[in-house]
């Protein structure tokens, strides 16, 4: 069970590439679970999936703690394609030993979740769900309550543009595009925004919006 949740968690790299996460969750397990939308097949290489387990490795024990307190990871990579093209709803991938096939025990985790994939099973009707704008005919309640709100709360929709809008500001001071486009997207598929409604939004300089365009059509 998923006991807490937190958008755009960042991760300080003080020697290389920092991240922030589009969603991170911890379940009542103490397991820690990274939820990324990703969009192009660019984002979702195999190394991304590594950098972004290490990196909360990284961040997962205290001076003091032995490695075997490291909590259990998770990371899940939502890609709008089928990323692997096997048809799957769900890849689990764990390091096991070659010679006998056993497990290697680390508890980390990686998972790529199929946003093609359109089954009548759980992981089908999520990913429907995701593609879907109505929330009248999104089949998790909670997704759709948080859909209607979105829709239908202009106030809502106002805070969500000032956070983005504060986090591009702050993200833009650090170089950091990767930020800029994650909260592009997230603006155009929470609220439905064009994406030059999504760059009025976030307010980004006219002479950086040809860049901001050239990539989205790369996504």
């Amino acid at each position: 069970m998923i006991t807490n949740a937190v958008a755009q968690r960042e991760y300080k790299n003080l020697y290389g590439h920092s991240l922030r996460l589009d969603v991170e969750a911890t379940d009542s397990a103490g397991s820690v679970i990274d939820i990324e939308i990703q969009r192009a097949e660019r984002g979702a290489v195999p190394e991304r999936a590594r950098y972004h387990s290490a990196l909360m490795d990284a961040h997962g024990l205290k001076a003091d703690q032995d490695f075997d307190k490291l909590p259990t990871t998770f990371v899940v990579f939502i890609t709008e394609k089928d990323y692997w093209k096997k048809g799957f709803p769900l890849y689990h991938f764990d390091r096991i030993m070659r010679e006998t096939g056993d497990e290697f025990g680390d508890r980390a985790h990686i998972i790529y979740a199929n946003g093609e994939y359109s089954g009548e099973d759980s992981v089908g009707l999520l990913m429907k769900d995701f593609r879907e704008s109505n929330p009248e005919r999104i089949h998790f309640p909670e997704l759709a309550e948080r859909v209607r709100a979105l829709k239908n709360s202009e106030d809502e929709v106002k805070k969500m543009c000032r956070v983005m809008e504060i986090t591009y500001k702050e993200g833009h001071a650090d170089g950091e595009q990767d930020t800029r486009l994650s909260d592009l997207r997230n603006l155009m598929e929470t609220l439905g925004l064009s994406l030059t409604d999504a760059l009025n939004a976030l307010k980004v300089p006219s002479d950086e919006r040809r860049m901001y365009i050239d990539l989205m059509a790369e996504k």
